[in-house]
């Protein structure tokens, strides 16, 4: 299952089922429900949310758990809790980041408050850096 979020969050597993060979961003960012208040990330609001509507049907001891957002808090709660329950449900979990590492816990970066209940972390910000990761989770 695939899950999109910003400030809110929602399921959108059929627009990847219906892809023939690419998605459409807007399809996702428009999704009801994945912009909440004002469009800026709130991953606190975002896993507490997820962790109550869809932690139960969502997530199992087979589930590969990816989030991909660069862990910017806007200075807002972080949600850590309800992401290592989320994760401890999961078999895997990784996260990839299109901020350089050396941007990770500096100002509202709050990655590594997420990283303790992940597999793996890895900066992807180019085509080769998703190759590499894919190469190396497969």
């Amino acid at each position: 299952r695939s899950f999109a979020f910003v400030d809110g969050v929602a399921e959108v597993s059929d627009v990847f089922t219906d892809a023939k060979y690419e998605v459409a961003v807007n399809l996702l960012v428009e999704r009801r429900g994945v912009v909440g208040l004002d469009g800026h990330s709130d991953y606190g609001a975002v896993f507490d949310r997820f962790q109550r509507l869809h932690l139960d049907d969502a997530v199992g001891s087979g589930t590969t758990l990816i989030v991909t957002g660069d862990a910017r808090s806007n200075y807002r709660e972080t949600g850590a809790e309800a992401f290592g329950q989320i994760a401890s449900k999961a078999r895997r979990v990784y996260w990839l980041n299109p901020e350089p590492t050396d941007l990770w816990g500096t100002d509202d970066s709050i990655i590594d408050d997420y990283r303790r209940s992940c597999t793996n972390v890895f900066e992807v910000r180019t085509l080769g850096q998703l190759a590499d990761v894919i190469a190396e989770l497969v």
